[in-house]
């Protein structure tokens, strides 16, 4: 995903194990809006959720978002969510500059776990 907060993974560090399901899932991915855009998107808008629970009715993913989130921080795991779509777009313009100006983007994690 192209926004700011959200990781890329070198594919080797993405196959270690002790990495667990959730943490990549949640790491590589960022939720945006609320309710309210999840019933005009259906649900497109909790990728977090999405990810982690794909089979999980999509109205769903308001109720589950606050607890995925909590559970998230008491683990130390980062939970990228833009409050306002417009916050979205503007994260997304950085991401997009820094990875035209730069070899590796600020979010990308090779094969040893360094970020660059």
């Amino acid at each position: 995903h192209n926004f700011e907060g959200v990781h890329l993974f070198h594919e080797e560090y993405a196959k270690k194990i002790e990495h667990s399901f959730l943490r990549k899932q949640v790491l590589t991915a960022a939720n945006v809006g609320g309710p309210w855009l999840a019933f005009l998107n259906g649900g497109l808008n909790y990728q977090i959720e999405h990810h982690l629970f794909p089979r999980l009715q999509h109205s769903h993913y308001a109720t589950v978002a606050p607890v995925v989130r909590a559970f998230c921080l008491r683990k130390g795991i980062p939970y990228a969510h833009f409050p306002t779509i417009q916050e979205n777009v503007a994260s997304c313009s950085r991401h997009l500059y820094m990875m035209a100006r730069n070899e590796f983007p600020t979010n990308y994690v090779d094969a040893n776990g360094n970020k660059q």
